[in-house]
């Protein structure tokens, strides 16, 4: 299926398997539970632990940013 999809750039199929394959979700704080843990456990925890205060936080996450409507 892979080769078969990869083999008819802009078909239908195609399409719809890569908009099966994507989130959708573009809010920042959309899992709740992990950014809560960062910041009742893991912040304060590197902040301890850490001799300078500054923390760079690179986060992969990317969205398209379109509406499913």
């Amino acid at each position: 299926m892979l080769a078969g999809l990869a083999s008819q750039p802009g078909s239908a199929l195609r399409e719809d398997v890569v908009e099966a394959l994507l989130n959708h979700e573009t809010s920042f704080y959309r899992d709740l539970a992990v950014f809560k843990g960062l910041g009742e456990e893991a912040l304060p925890a590197l902040a301890e632990a850490r001799p300078s205060k500054r923390l760079r936080i690179l986060s992969a996450g990317c969205s398209t940013g379109r509406s499913t409507n």
